[in-house]
Protein backbone atom coordinates (compact mmCIF):
# COMPACT_ATOMS: atom_id res chain seq x y z
CA UNK A 1 0.00 0.00 0.00
CA UNK A 2 3.07 2.34 0.70
CA UNK A 3 4.44 3.79 -2.30
CA UNK A 4 8.42 3.06 -3.11
CA UNK A 5 9.03 7.06 -1.37
CA UNK A 6 7.24 6.46 1.83
CA UNK A 7 9.50 5.66 4.42
CA UNK A 8 7.49 3.35 7.28
CA UNK A 9 7.71 4.70 10.87
CA UNK A 10 7.11 3.73 13.93
CA UNK A 11 4.83 5.59 16.96
CA UNK A 12 6.11 5.60 20.25
CA UNK A 13 3.32 6.22 22.09
CA UNK A 14 0.24 3.66 21.97
CA UNK A 15 -2.13 6.03 23.39
CA UNK A 16 -2.86 9.80 23.98
CA UNK A 17 -5.17 11.99 25.16
CA UNK A 18 -8.25 13.00 22.38
CA UNK A 19 -8.34 16.71 24.49
CA UNK A 20 -6.82 20.10 23.06
CA UNK A 21 -6.15 23.27 24.67
CA UNK A 22 -9.03 24.36 22.83
CA UNK A 23 -11.25 22.11 25.39
CA UNK A 24 -10.01 23.88 28.23
CA UNK A 25 -9.41 27.32 27.21
CA UNK A 26 -13.35 26.68 26.23
CA UNK A 27 -14.88 25.23 29.42
CA UNK A 28 -13.19 27.95 31.41
CA UNK A 29 -14.55 30.14 29.01
CA UNK A 30 -17.90 29.20 29.44
CA UNK A 31 -17.62 29.37 33.10
CA UNK A 32 -17.22 25.49 33.33
CA UNK A 33 -14.27 25.33 35.35
CA UNK A 34 -15.00 21.48 36.53
CA UNK A 35 -15.15 20.23 32.84
CA UNK A 36 -11.73 21.77 32.48
CA UNK A 37 -10.18 19.99 35.63
CA UNK A 38 -11.51 17.04 34.12
CA UNK A 39 -9.90 17.35 31.23
CA UNK A 40 -6.54 18.48 32.97
CA UNK A 41 -6.94 15.97 35.68
CA UNK A 42 -7.46 12.79 32.90
CA UNK A 43 -4.15 14.56 31.22
CA UNK A 44 -2.20 14.51 34.14
CA UNK A 45 -2.75 11.03 35.15
CA UNK A 46 -1.80 9.51 31.80
CA UNK A 47 1.31 11.50 32.20
CA UNK A 48 2.01 10.38 35.77
CA UNK A 49 1.59 6.94 34.17
CA UNK A 50 3.97 7.57 31.09
CA UNK A 51 6.62 8.89 34.14
CA UNK A 52 6.23 6.05 36.21
CA UNK A 53 5.37 8.55 39.03
CA UNK A 54 2.72 8.13 41.58
CA UNK A 55 -0.25 10.36 40.55
CA UNK A 56 -0.86 11.71 44.06
CA UNK A 57 3.00 12.82 43.76
CA UNK A 58 2.76 14.49 40.77
CA UNK A 59 1.05 18.02 40.62
CA UNK A 60 -0.63 20.04 38.56
CA UNK A 61 2.41 22.14 38.68
CA UNK A 62 4.72 19.08 37.99
CA UNK A 63 2.21 17.95 35.13
CA UNK A 64 2.44 21.87 33.62
CA UNK A 65 5.66 21.78 33.44
CA UNK A 66 6.15 18.64 31.62
CA UNK A 67 3.48 20.06 29.19
CA UNK A 68 5.93 23.24 28.41
CA UNK A 69 8.43 21.10 28.09
CA UNK A 70 6.95 18.31 25.69
CA UNK A 71 5.91 20.83 23.28
CA UNK A 72 8.93 23.12 23.16
CA UNK A 73 11.09 20.12 22.74
CA UNK A 74 8.52 18.76 19.88
CA UNK A 75 8.35 22.11 18.30
CA UNK A 76 12.12 22.32 17.65
CA UNK A 77 12.18 18.77 16.90
CA UNK A 78 9.93 19.87 13.79
CA UNK A 79 11.43 23.18 13.43
CA UNK A 80 14.98 20.73 13.15
CA UNK A 81 13.94 19.09 10.40
CA UNK A 82 12.96 22.56 8.57
CA UNK A 83 8.98 22.22 9.05
CA UNK A 84 6.65 24.44 9.82
CA UNK A 85 2.86 24.64 10.45
CA UNK A 86 1.60 28.10 10.46
CA UNK A 87 -1.51 26.54 12.50
CA UNK A 88 0.07 25.79 15.44
CA UNK A 89 -3.24 27.23 17.48
CA UNK A 90 -5.50 25.92 20.31
CA UNK A 91 -6.93 23.76 18.25
CA UNK A 92 -3.92 21.71 17.34
CA UNK A 93 -1.61 21.54 20.44
CA UNK A 94 -2.76 18.33 23.02
CA UNK A 95 -3.26 18.43 26.69
CA UNK A 96 0.00 15.86 26.35
CA UNK A 97 1.92 18.04 23.95
CA UNK A 98 1.81 16.53 21.01
CA UNK A 99 0.71 18.62 17.97
CA UNK A 100 -2.09 17.24 15.59
CA UNK A 101 -3.98 18.65 12.44
CA UNK A 102 -0.40 18.16 10.24
CA UNK A 103 -2.21 18.54 7.14
CA UNK A 104 -0.87 22.81 7.15
CA UNK A 105 3.00 21.14 7.64
CA UNK A 106 5.37 21.74 4.69
CA UNK A 107 9.05 22.16 4.36
CA UNK A 108 10.03 26.15 5.17
CA UNK A 109 11.31 26.35 1.89
CA UNK A 110 8.17 25.73 -0.03
CA UNK A 111 6.24 27.95 2.95
CA UNK A 112 8.54 30.55 1.67
CA UNK A 113 7.89 29.67 -2.31
CA UNK A 114 4.06 29.98 -1.47
CA UNK A 115 4.18 32.97 0.32
CA UNK A 116 5.54 34.67 -2.41
CA UNK A 117 3.45 33.40 -4.91
CA UNK A 118 0.02 34.02 -3.21
CA UNK A 119 -0.35 37.01 -0.77
CA UNK A 120 -2.37 36.38 2.47
CA UNK A 121 -3.64 39.34 4.02
CA UNK A 122 -5.66 37.27 6.91
CA UNK A 123 -3.02 35.10 8.12
CA UNK A 124 0.94 35.38 9.32
CA UNK A 125 3.51 33.97 7.14
CA UNK A 126 4.62 30.51 7.76
CA UNK A 127 7.99 30.25 9.58
CA UNK A 128 9.51 28.73 11.87
CA UNK A 129 9.54 31.94 14.54
CA UNK A 130 6.01 32.77 14.14
CA UNK A 131 5.58 29.03 14.75
CA UNK A 132 7.90 29.18 18.04
CA UNK A 133 5.81 32.37 18.96
CA UNK A 134 1.69 30.89 18.80
CA UNK A 135 3.29 27.58 20.48
CA UNK A 136 4.14 29.69 23.47
CA UNK A 137 1.26 31.98 23.17
CA UNK A 138 -1.15 29.02 23.17
CA UNK A 139 0.93 28.01 26.30
CA UNK A 140 0.50 30.67 28.17
CA UNK A 141 -2.92 31.55 27.33
CA UNK A 142 -3.78 28.04 28.66
CA UNK A 143 -2.34 28.85 31.78
CA UNK A 144 -3.27 32.01 32.35
CA UNK A 145 -6.80 31.16 32.27
CA UNK A 146 -6.56 28.33 34.52
CA UNK A 147 -4.21 30.73 37.17
CA UNK A 148 -7.92 32.52 38.09
CA UNK A 149 -9.23 29.12 38.44
CA UNK A 150 -6.85 27.89 40.85
CA UNK A 151 -6.47 24.87 39.69
CA UNK A 152 -2.70 25.24 39.76
CA UNK A 153 0.29 28.41 41.13
CA UNK A 154 2.42 27.16 38.22
CA UNK A 155 5.65 29.25 38.41
CA UNK A 156 8.55 29.13 36.70
CA UNK A 157 10.61 29.08 39.48
CA UNK A 158 14.39 29.49 38.66
CA UNK A 159 16.07 32.93 38.68
CA UNK A 160 17.53 33.00 35.61
CA UNK A 161 14.14 32.67 33.55
CA UNK A 162 12.45 36.20 33.72
CA UNK A 163 9.23 35.15 32.21
CA UNK A 164 7.47 32.29 30.54
CA UNK A 165 8.30 33.40 27.11
CA UNK A 166 12.05 33.37 28.16
CA UNK A 167 11.76 29.34 29.78
CA UNK A 168 9.38 28.22 26.84
CA UNK A 169 12.61 29.29 24.39
CA UNK A 170 15.19 28.13 26.59
CA UNK A 171 14.04 25.01 26.52
CA UNK A 172 13.27 24.86 22.42
CA UNK A 173 16.56 26.38 21.99
CA UNK A 174 18.42 23.99 24.35
CA UNK A 175 16.53 21.14 22.10
CA UNK A 176 17.47 22.70 19.09
CA UNK A 177 21.10 22.80 20.08
CA UNK A 178 21.32 19.04 21.27
CA UNK A 179 20.10 18.08 18.21
CA UNK A 180 22.80 20.02 16.14
CA UNK A 181 25.55 18.62 18.90
CA UNK A 182 24.39 15.56 18.28
CA UNK A 183 24.23 15.47 14.80
CA UNK A 184 20.90 14.02 14.58
CA UNK A 185 19.92 13.01 11.08
CA UNK A 186 17.15 15.03 9.74
CA UNK A 187 13.90 13.22 8.55
CA UNK A 188 13.75 13.27 4.92
CA UNK A 189 12.06 16.37 3.56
Amino acid sequence: MLSKEDEPVIEIRAFGVRSRVFDVVGALGSGDVEKAKKLLSDAKSLVAQELGVELNKFTYNDYFEWLIKTTAINIARMHYNKWVSGYLSHHNITLDGRIVDLDSVETESEALKRSRDIEDVYSPPKTIRNDQIETAEVLAHLLDGLEGDKIYSFSVSRESHKNFYDYFEEIYEGELKRLKIEKVPRVRN
